[in-house]
């Protein structure tokens, strides 16, 4: 790993801790999916094995969990409860 990458993935993972409440779930799960892929992408240089594409899949299920978790999020003005009053 290049001096770069390193620089950046060292202030990545400082920032991780202050990333917090209910709308981070998203972004710190496509976040980690884009560091499984390029994990994905570094060990298919040297392995050819299936491990190459479990490691693709796990990428894209931990985007397909940030995409979940932001449809899931509630907005503004959106309520949980009845829409209706009882009883109409």
């Amino acid at each position: 790993m290049a001096q770069g990458e390193r620089d950046i993935l060292a202030a990545l993972l400082r920032e991780i801790p202050r990333v917090s409440g209910g709308d981070s779930i998203p972004r710190l799960l496509r976040a980690a999916a884009v560091l499984v892929e390029h994990a994905g992408y570094e060990i298919a240089r040297s392995d050819t094995s299936v491990r190459v594409t479990q490691i693709i899949l796990i990428a894209a299920e931990l985007e397909r969990l940030g995409e979940t978790f932001e449809r899931a999020r509630p907005r503004p003005g959106f309520s949980m409860g009845r829409s209706q009053p009882e009883g109409g």
